[in-house]
């Protein structure tokens, strides 16, 4: 936003959007801030993204990815590696993630989850697996193998998975189903 900006008149009354993917069914708009900002222009954009149904968070300080796709990155990064060692098969990672984390985040995010199970508890963990997780700076083999051989996922009919079998119009469809019907309860109980 700042680089952006920079070519403004107006610096300050510039911000930026980033929506997630699809973004008529994510909820999720970050509001990005550049170095200069105002702060009652950020607030404006966030309260536009409401009046559009969305979900803003504040992007206060510019990094690479902001904040969503650094921790998209860093939990595919732990899954790639957790892959490459053998430890599980992409299909389980993906259970890992729909049928616990996944299913609770929603709900209540990793700060909440650490909240709610004790944060000395989490501290604790924290202690010793942090040494543990990958700290790769590349993609592992495998997945530039995947590359290369043409396996692009959905659109070329194979990557982790084969779809071969199945349209690309119907996982779509269960995708954006499932996407709806979570938002509204999501909705729901909090009662917005």
């Amino acid at each position: 936003m700042t680089s952006i900006a920079s070519a403004c008149q107006y610096p300050e009354r510039v911000v930026g959007f980033h929506w997630v993917n699809p973004p008529e069914l994510v909820p999720l708009v970050e509001v990005i801030r550049g170095k200069h900002t105002d702060i009652e222009t950020a607030h404006l954009a966030s309260d536009l993204a409401r009046r559009l149904g969305k979900m803003p968070i504040m992007i206060q300080k510019e990094v690479p990815g902001f904040a969503m796709n650094r921790l998209q990155f860093a939990a595919l990064r732990e899954a790639l590696h957790l892959v490459e060692e053998g430890v599980v098969s992409p299909e389980d990672v993906d259970k890992a993630m729909s049928y616990g984390l996944g299913f609770r985040y929603p709900w209540l995010g990793p700060m909440k989850t650490a909240d709610l199970g004790g944060l000395d508890v989490f501290h604790s963990v924290a202690s010793y697996l942090f040494e543990d997780l990958s700290s790769m700076k590349e993609p592992p083999e495998f997945f530039s193998r995947l590359i290369n051989e043409g396996k692009l996922g959905i659109k070329t009919e194979r990557g982790f998975y084969d779809y071969e079998n199945e349209s690309t119009e119907e996982i779509l469809r269960k995708r954006d189903l499932f996407f709806v019907r979570q938002w509204k309860l999501i909705q729901e109980v909090q009662g917005t």
